[in-house]
């Protein structure tokens, strides 16, 4: 059954993951990248306790906290498609807020998984 409700937590999923994924990224960078074997825990760390990242795992928990409600309205396999937004949104983002290059290529991808998900729910 597809109610509203259910799409409204599919949508908030997908914009909680989003929020996430681009706050950690965010946070990465001002971390810096991870060299030696040695730096990788520090880095870790320093990624554990800067604010985006940590603000970045909690869209993360809200994700999950909307998906398992829409769950309880929707069929997985008719729910489960829909995440796949998350592959258009976030390099979207990724273009306007860090200024990262999508190839024609890329765009082509991102046009056949928004070509998919319509079909997954004709």
């Amino acid at each position: 059954m597809k109610s509203s409700y259910s799409f409204l937590m599919l949508a908030l999923t997908v914009a909680f993951t989003v929020l996430g994924q681009l706050l950690v990224k965010k946070g990465m960078v001002a971390v810096g990248a991870a060299g030696e074997a040695k730096n990788v825990v520090e880095t870790i760390f320093r990624g554990f306790t800067n604010f985006y990242v940590i603000a970045g795992l909690g869209g993360a928990l809200c994700a999950a906290a909307c998906w398992l409600l829409a769950l309880t309205k929707m069929p997985l396999s008719h729910a489960y498609p829909f995440i796949a937004f998350t592959f258009v949104l976030v390099p979207v983002g990724a273009k306007l807020i860090f200024g990262e290059d999508i190839s024609m290529a890329r765009w082509i991808g991102i046009a056949f998984i928004i070509i998919g998900v319509w079909l997954s729910y004709r």
